[in-house]
């Protein structure tokens, strides 16, 4: 009788000992699995992030330089003469790649110089952008130096239909590019509007 109640009590021991590493590597197996879902979540969002358009982040107040992290492709880079010696300015046109130059989103900005960094490479800081859509060729961006009616000789950014001759005839959209107010703004455009192609070369 001693022997079977001894025997009993072993099992029973056996049992409980049984239960209580099951209940561990359950919750072992818990947190593995939230660790697993934590770092699944985590790759997600930095999947999201890495996607998310970089273009529709806010460049006013950047610096040319604090761009360089995104690796954006510049369509184009023209400087703009100040309002004194001492100013320097330039319009530009980035994308996510070269292709949305010509057919896709860009931003085109109006930046301001402010210094030079490593010994060589400008810095401007970002005054104002647009986003706009190019589709070659029904709509394309250009800078261009225009006088128009009862106006001084000014700079402007224009979205026309390049017809690819020396004149342009069908321009959408004009902006000034108003170095004063440091903005584009959008002015009407003059009846039978016309203005030289300034990606025009003769005999190319």
């Amino acid at each position: 009788m001693k022997r079977i109640i001894y025997l009993f009590i072993i099992g029973q021991l056996l049992i409980i000992s049984c239960n209580d590493k099951s209940q561990k590597r359950n919750k072992l197996e818990i947190k593995s699995s939230t660790k697993r879902d934590n770092s699944r979540k985590k790759s997600l969002q930095t999947v999201q992030i890495i996607n998310k358009d970089s273009l529709d982040i806010s460049f006013i107040g950047k610096t040319t330089q604090e761009l360089n992290k995104y690796n954006f492709h510049v369509c184009f880079g023209t400087m703009l003469e100040g309002y004194s010696e001492n100013e320097e300015y330039a319009v530009s046109e980035y994308s996510l790649n070269i292709g949305n130059c010509r057919n896709g989103k860009s931003k085109i900005t109006i930046e301001k110089f402010i210094n030079y960094y490593d010994e060589v490479k400008a810095n401007f800081v970002i005054k104002d952008e647009l986003i706009v859509k190019s589709s070659y060729p029904k709509k394309c961006y250009s800078t261009i130096i225009l006088k128009l009616e009862n106006t001084e000789e000014s700079n402007y950014l224009i979205e026309y239909e390049d017809n690819s001759k020396a004149v342009l005839t069908n321009i959408h959209r004009l902006w000034e590019i108003n170095l004063n107010e440091m903005k584009f703004i959008k002015i009407e455009k003059p009846e039978n509007f016309k203005c030289n192609n300034p990606g025009f070369a003769d005999g190319i």
